[in-house]
């Protein structure tokens, strides 16, 4: 049975930090592969450098085919990230205890708010300042990073309401 959608948001990974430190690092990689491969002999050389370049190329693909998809369902929510297939997150209405806007400046994304060492919160996070926590009856988190979802605020509050999502829903900018 499909999810009747209230909202839906697709964004692209566009974390500039990161896309910089993979490619630096491809390009090392790269590297260590010419030199490799120059230094190989005979078939050697061609496995090695079909198999490295196979690696980056795979890397890369993935990181530009990386889309965050939101949706916000009537009895649900649903989150996940494409084409990683272990990422999806579907959130029953009734499980969800509060949900909470909030914006952080750069001293609060830089100072390592962001590192999760537990499994009690969950963070999708493509690069973003702004969005959404999802606190949880059971005490976990899921922290959603969309400037456009925070951006459509209120048209997410009307909506939810609307539909009977009867949990606090408030904004926090931090």
């Amino acid at each position: 049975m499909k999810m009747k959608k209230l909202y839906v948001e697709e964004q692209k990974y566009h974390d500039l930090v990161t896309i910089s430190i993979l490619f630096l690092i491809g390009l090392l990689i790269f590297y260590a592969a010419y030199l490799n491969v120059s230094n190989a002999k005979g078939f050697q050389m061609y496995i090695s450098g079909a198999l490295i370049i196979a690696i980056l190329a795979g890397i890369f693909w993935t990181v530009k085919k990386l889309t965050l998809k939101i949706q916000l369902g009537k009895k649900s929510a649903k989150i996940k990230i494409s084409p990683l297939p272990w990422t999806s997150v579907k959130v029953e209405k009734s499980d969800i205890e509060k949900i909470e806007f909030f914006k952080l400046d750069e001293l609060e994304i830089s100072s390592g708010l962001l590192v999760n060492f537990g499994s009690s919160i969950k963070i999708y996070n493509f690069g973003d300042k702004s969005g959404v926590v999802i606190k949880m009856s059971d005490g976990s988190f899921i922290l959603i990073f969309s400037d456009k979802l925070y951006n459509n605020k209120e048209e997410v509050k009307n909506k939810l309401k609307d539909h009977s999502w009867n949990m606090k829903i408030k904004e926090k900018v931090a």
